[in-house]
């Protein structure tokens, strides 16, 4: 995905509607709020703020590097913010450590197709070993610097091989990744020996119907999900949302905390509406930019962070 150097501090005087707090605790800390901001987010910004998790890249810029240092992510530790590396495991990314320029002449083969959608990032085959391989050497670099957890990104590729692609069964593809999730919890918690690392993956709620023994729902920590009640400035079909909605209550169910992402930023009215429907339902949410770049970490008073 494109990357964004500039980050700003952003302070509005609107208040519409002053929201009560929901709250999870996630291995003992009490999750009020948090921040998403994965393409250049300055750690100072962070600090700040008081918010409780943030979603950031190992890596100011993407890079090895431009990555953070392990004091910067204790600094955050050390704040009371919860630090959760920002982590694609469905798609190569071309700007990474890892990426050989060879491959696109001669690609591996677990290496597909460039996402149109977004320049250069590439599909990849994630139940091949070659690319579980550069994972968990990833995972090695940021579990080095102190990360408490992922969020992992691309869950939802299993729709691409088995619809769109059609190279392998759905049964095949959901359950690769829900074994490729599986096996990045046990090796992180084997890695740093603790037992409470968290995991997130993003989106794809209906890969639990493929959950058929439970492994996936008791490893992930929660969810976090995009655009569900606003997409593109418009809300998002009431049909396509209740059925996420419905999923989504079998996770709260199971005791998964699930924050929630409305790029909806600067239009008031729908920040006011977002927030009131997401604490409604007992989630965490966060207004974010509606340029989706996450290149910003916002601060609207009354609604972001939470006192």
């Amino acid at each position: 995905m494109k990357r964004q150097t500039l980050i700003f501090l952003l302070l509005i005087p609107l208040i519409l509607v002053s929201c009560n707090s929901t709250t999870f605790t996630v291995a003992q800390t009490i999750i009020k709020d948090f921040v998403y901001a994965i393409n250049g987010a300055e750690i100072d910004d962070i600090l700040n703020t008081t918010f409780d998790l943030a979603i950031i890249d190992y890596s100011h810029d993407g890079t090895e590097a431009e990555k953070y240092t392990p004091a910067q992510i204790q600094s955050l530790k050390d704040h009371g913010t919860l630090p959760i590396a920002y982590f694609s495991i469905g798609e190569a990314e071309e700007y990474r450590y890892y990426w050989q320029n060879s491959w696109i002449t001669s690609p591996p083969s677990w290496l597909g197709e460039e996402n149109p959608d977004w320049e250069g990032n590439y599909k990849v085959r994630y139940w091949q070993t070659g690319w579980k391989d550069i994972i968990f050497d990833y995972l090695d670099r940021i579990i080095a610097l102190g990360f408490e957890g992922v969020m992992l990104d691309i869950i939802d590729a299993y729709y691409y091989w088995s619809e769109e692609q059609g190279e392998v069964s759905e049964q095949f593809a959901a359950t690769e990744m829900i074994n490729f999730v599986n096996e990045i919890h046990t090796y992180a918690v084997n890695k740093t020996g603790n037992p409470r690392f968290k995991v997130f993956p993003q989106n794809a709620v209906e890969i639990l119907d493929y959950d058929t023994d439970g492994r996936y729902l008791e490893t992930i920590t929660g969810l976090s999900i995009e655009s569900l009640f606003y997409e593109d400035g418009s809300q998002t079909n009431s049909q396509d949302r209740g059925y996420r909605l419905d999923y989504l209550e079998r996770y709260k169910g199971a005791g998964k905390f699930i924050f929630v992402t409305d790029y909806v930023f600067p239009n008031m009215p729908q920040v006011n509406t977002f927030y009131s429907k997401t604490l409604s339902l007992g989630f965490v949410p966060y207004a974010a930019n509606e340029s989706a770049e996450l290149d910003s970490v916002l601060i609207i008073p009354g609604f972001q962070p939470s006192d």
